[in-house]
């Protein structure tokens, strides 16, 4: 344990920290959120005795949870939302050591590291967290995860149907499941209705093909001059190739592998590169969407500050429901709009996992599933933008209508959308070959189908060797 932290042991409803100087209270942490002293919480969740979600009959014994958490996690589930008390008065022989990591250093480098050591020392680790989807399937292919779905089918807390379909398919490798995603992502589209209508344009509906988008957003967008601020149909905030180019593949009808639901080669699908091709004319041709020197232009940091400023018409981005709340100017979000084939979203989440070296197994699912299922997430709903990994709370009244956003929609689009291709080659697909093939595509400097039959041996390599 770090210098500085009590030695003594562990009360009642304690929660041992290690990396920060603090022993963390349920007194305390309660405290910081307004409604859940003294009895049930402002959103339903009682605080007292074993009725909160958990199967009385578990973690018996005492036993303690050794967990290596990011430390904004630590601040989320312990603070922020009282889900770790919660679990404690409901858990009360089950001692938390909870280690706060380096944080998302240098990409997740420095979690990870630490992470894949203590694997390898055999140190003593029942969770991790967070583990991005897109990398539980290398980590599992390495030996370093336990398969989750034997234990799950033991436990009352979660179902694994209660999760929705789309994102258990990031998380589920040959056949296993390594992971419960806590926080859950897929697209959508916001817009400024007040520039909108002020354009004498129209306002997006969930019938909206990309091409319709796209002819409002050439009706709107005029770049700045004589000192006058610019205008723009669109900012991607999500403008990779995961989180827009392969989401636009899919609405085509095309597909990027052979299969994209376990990949074995790059697919040189014609559907799939007309949708490329389209989503580089809309940067390289059309020149609708802002991009970084135009917002410097304005004397704005970013792209998305523009958004902020009222001077885009559309965002293509995740839930960032804050965020947008703080918007001065009328604006809603929507499905995004269907391409030649269909509307398609992609799903990814930050996820729980169990180190293959966990020594309390049954304690530490216990914990997974109390942060990823219905109590955790409920908990988790005043205080986040994710969307709630379980579809129970996803469709409930108190997460459809906490703001005056269509949250429907989100619900729409992660119903219709699709795994990030689990594959362990994927990460180094994405940053090593598919980010350098995005960024020529959208300046124009070759098209689709060529790019991708240049970089088609590299990524077979990388699926046959990593995969």
């Amino acid at each position: 344990m770090s210098a500085g932290v009590s030695r003594r042991p562990p009360a009642q409803h304690e929660v041992r920290l290690r990396g920060t100087a603090t022993l963390l209270s349920r007194r305390r942490v309660l405290a910081t959120v307004p409604g859940l002293v003294g009895g049930a919480g402002a959103i339903g969740v009682a605080t007292a005795g074993c009725g909160i979600g958990q199967p009385s009959t578990q973690s018996q014994a005492p036993v303690t949870v050794h967990a290596l958490l990011d430390p904004s996690l630590i601040t989320l589930f312990g603070e922020t939302a009282p889900v770790i008390p919660t679990f404690k008065e409901a858990n009360p022989k089950v001692t938390l050591d909870l280690e706060a990591g380096p944080g998302p250093t240098d990409g997740n480098l420095g979690m990870i590291n630490k992470f894949r050591a203590k694997v390898a020392a055999g140190e003593a680790l029942d969770v991790y967290a967070e583990a991005p989807s897109d990398q539980v399937s290398g980590f599992a292919k390495s030996g370093l995860l336990k398969d989750l779905a034997p234990m799950m089918a033991k436990q009352k807390a979660v179902a694994i149907k209660d999760y929705w379909p789309a994102v258990m398919g990031t998380v589920t490798y040959q056949n296993k499941l390594y992971a419960l995603p806590y926080q859950v992502f897929t697209e959508l589209i916001y817009y400024n209705e007040d520039l909108l209508k002020r354009e004498g344009q129209p306002i997006p509906t969930k019938d909206w093909t990309w091409d319709k988008l796209l002819d409002v957003a050439k009706a709107v967008t005029r770049p700045g001059s004589e000192g006058k601020p610019g205008q723009w149909g669109i900012v991607f905030g999500l403008g990779n190739f995961r989180g827009l180019a392969l989401p636009i593949m899919w609405a085509w009808g095309g597909k990027l592998f052979d299969d994209d639901t376990n990949p074995r080669s790059l697919s040189l699908d014609p559907a799939g590169a007309e949708g490329l091709q389209w989503l580089a004319d809309v940067y390289a041709k059309y020149k609708v969407v802002a991009q970084q020197a135009d917002a410097t232009a304005v004397g704005q940091t970013n792209p998305n500050n523009m958004v902020a400023a009222g001077q885009i018409a559309f965002n293509y981005s995740s839930l960032t429901w804050r965020g947008y709340r703080q918007h001065t100017f009328k604006s809603d979000v929507q499905m995004l709009p269907k391409g030649k084939a269909r509307s398609a979203a992609s799903t990814w989440a930050g996820c729980l996992t169990m180190p293959s070296v966990a020594k309390a197994p049954d304690a530490a699912l216990n914990l997974m599933t109390h942060i990823s299922g219905p109590v955790g997430q409920k908990l988790m709903i005043p205080v986040v933008d994710q969307f709630p990994s379980v579809e129970s709370i996803g469709t409930s009244k108190e997460w459809l209508s906490f703001d005056r956003f269509n949250r429907q929609a989100a619900v729409d689009m992660i119903r219709q959308s699709k795994p990030t291709p689990p594959t362990p080659a994927w990460p180094d697909i994405n940053s090593q070959v598919l980010g350098p093939l995005y960024a020529d595509l959208i300046a124009g400097k070759k098209t689709a189908m060529a790019g991708l039959q240049e970089v088609k041996t590299k990524v077979d390599d990388l699926l046959r060797t990593v995969g």
